[in-house]
């Protein structure tokens, strides 16, 4: 089953580009077997996203700054309240990371650096939204 992760940049937060994405993730991830970065540009979609691979299993990563992230920031804030440390509502920059289907579990590791990379950025609320929950 396929499933999203949105990283909320707070205040705090650094400059993210899907350049500098790009940059750490192959740096992340260099000596992966298997491993290719390229941009693609999915049907629909009015961006570039990075297209992660490890032979056939794929991972989408994209910074995304826009309304449209601002009213999901404001709907994740009404939905979780104040359990953050920052007001979301006020939030209009994520990182979104959508992982493709892995019934087999071959790419956990994967999942979980991608996981890590993405909590250990400054500032940053991780929101799982298939759970409807931040993560811990």
């Amino acid at each position: 089953m396929t499933f999203a992760l949105h990283a909320f940049l707070g205040p705090d937060s650094p400059e993210i580009s899907n350049e500098s994405l790009a940059a750490d993730l192959r740096e992340l991830f260099e000596d992966a077997a298997g491993f290719t970065l390229q941009w693609e540009r999915p049907p629909f979609s009015k961006g570039s996203t990075l297209a992660l691979r490890w032979g056939a299993w794929l991972t989408r990563v994209a910074y995304e700054e826009s309304e449209t992230v601002a009213e999901d920031a404001r709907f994740v804030h009404r939905l979780i309240g104040g359990s953050v440390p920052f007001d979301l509502s006020a939030v209009a920059r994520r990182v979104r990371v959508v992982f493709g289907d892995d019934d087999a579990r071959e790419y956990t590791n994967q999942v979980v650096d991608l996981m890590v990379y993405l909590e250990e950025i400054e500032g940053v609320i991780v929101f799982d939204a298939q759970q409807g929950d931040v993560m811990r």
